[in-house]
């Protein structure tokens, strides 16, 4: 018997969009999507220090039992390319069970529903779009009720930069440089496109070289990245 599961998703690493949409792609095998959130964008939590998340909900049906499910998140997680950090540090996709059902438990590493959900806007935020009216088991609240709980002012809607297409090997070296990520990030569409374009331009055995060099330059204050 299927189940109907939220999941969340999040990534500030990187090409964050495409890190979550490869992510969507990889939950065939143990979930199926029926509804996504829209993207919003947040401010970091836990560790302040970091690039700023995208966070989205997914809406799905799955025929695993918990603790299967999980072990395929983490999967989509070894595969995409996540790496072992710190604790609520940056990271380039993470996966999490929001609610299974009505199902409230604690089994071996998994607590359902999570255990931070109702205090955690930028998952309220994505999850009220798509359930407004879901119960939180432990507390009999709506998502409505638990979002109207929280300080939801770090979360933003997100509008992806236009006609910015981040190169693989830039999203991959810059999923490696949280410092540098953050910084690509925050700048205009405009300026990604140019640096984008400087980069395109080069001899391949700099290309990658000289674009890091210029983010790491700007990110310290040697040239504005506007």
């Amino acid at each position: 018997m299927s189940e109907r599961v939220y999941l969340a998703l999040g990534s500030n690493l990187g090409d964050r969009l495409a890190n979550l949409s490869r992510a969507l792609q990889a939950l065939s095998p143990y979930a199926a999507v029926q509804r996504v959130s829209p993207v919003v964008e947040t401010d970091p939590w836990g560790v302040l220090d970091q690039p700023d998340f995208l966070n989205q909900v997914a809406e799905a049906e799955t025929d695993l039992p918990p603790l299967e499910l999980l072990a395929g998140l983490k999967e989509i997680e070894r595969t995409l390319g996540r790496q072992p950090g710190v604790r609520y540090g940056p990271r380039l996709i993470d996966l999490d069970i929001l609610l299974y059902g009505e199902l409230c438990t604690e089994l071996p590493g998994l607590s359902l529903p999570h255990p931070r959900m109702a205090e955690r806007a930028f998952v309220l935020v994505p999850l009220a779009a798509l359930a407004p009216h879901a119960l939180h088991p432990p507390t009999g609240r709506t998502i409505t009720e638990l979002l109207r709980a929280v300080d939801a002012r770090g979360v933003r809607t997100y509008t992806p930069p236009e006609g910015v297409r981040i190169p693989p090997d830039l999203a991959a070296a810059l999923a490696q440089a949280p410092r540098l990520s953050g910084h690509f990030n925050r700048l205009p569409a405009a300026h990604q496109r140019e640096i984008i374009a400087q980069m395109e331009a080069a001899p391949i055995a700099e290309r990658l070289s000289a674009v890091l060099e210029r983010l790491a330059a700007e990110a310290s204050g040697g040239k504005p990245g506007v």
